[in-house]
């Protein structure tokens, strides 16, 4: 919805300042939304077909067929790995990272505001994940301008960080949110507590993958062609 409403401030802003930061801002996020979610609903499809367990493989559920409809959508309009790629190449290096340091910028903005205090150390976790972005994309520019397999090594480590970052932070603003509407006593108390929880079980459950994925972006392109044919064929 953030990308979307960009897409609505990049068409219609009155100034075209506002117009120019949201359009680099949708180049950025476009690939990131593309491949991060539809990766995600391969996992979660995935996961419906075990907790179905031998049912779910077969056609009797339906639970399949949401599967393949899910893994198509990593595939048209640009696979995932191209999708790496565009992200990485034109859309960060190919604006010398100023995409990515106006994203951390607006990151920056709610983490440096007034939070409820309960809210600090998922604040804190994503000042420090904003740090290794920075210092990931520099890391891997370097590299790039000497050899470009390294960023094609990077790629798709660099897009999904990047995608944890990023709903991270949705997830902190909708966290916000829900707590003052409760705070305020706003009915659908279920609705906006269940937000709480499932932005708790985000940050101790799935965000702590960005690290991961930072470790393996920072790796570099030399592990990856030392597998020769007759290795893999022996």
């Amino acid at each position: 919805s953030y990308a979307y409403l960009l897409i609505d401030v990049e068409q219609h802003a009155p100034d075209e300042a506002t117009r120019k930061r949201a359009a680099e801002l949708v180049a950025l996020l476009v690939p990131i939304v593309k491949s991060f979610l539809t990766d995600w609903a391969v996992e979660n499809t995935a996961l419906a077909v075990q907790v179905h367990g031998g049912a779910g493989y077969v056609r009797d559920t339906g639970v399949e067929q949401y599967y393949r409809d899910a893994k198509i959508a990593c595939i048209y309009e640009g696979t995932n790995g191209i999708q790496a790629l565009d992200l990485l190449g034109r859309k960060v290096l190919g604006t010398g990272g100023q995409s990515v340091k106006t994203m951390i910028d607006e990151i920056a903005a709610l983490l440096t505001s007034e939070l409820p205090a309960e809210f600090a150390p998922w604040a804190q976790r994503l000042q420090g994940l904003l740090g290794q972005w920075g210092e990931l994309t520099k890391t891997v520019a370097e590299r790039a301008a000497k050899d470009p397999e390294e960023l094609a090594a990077a790629a798709t480590d660099y897009l999904n960080f990047c995608g944890y970052v990023l709903v991270g932070w949705c997830w902190l603003r909708m966290a916000v949110v829900a707590k003052r509407a409760l705070d305020a006593g706003a009915g659908e108390r279920a609705f906006y507590e269940g937000k709480l929880i499932a932005a708790r079980f985000y940050f101790e459950r799935l965000l702590p993958r960005a690290d991961g994925h930072a470790a393996g972006a920072r790796a570099g392109a030399a592990g990856l062609s030392m597998l020769q044919r007759e290795q893999l064929e022996a």
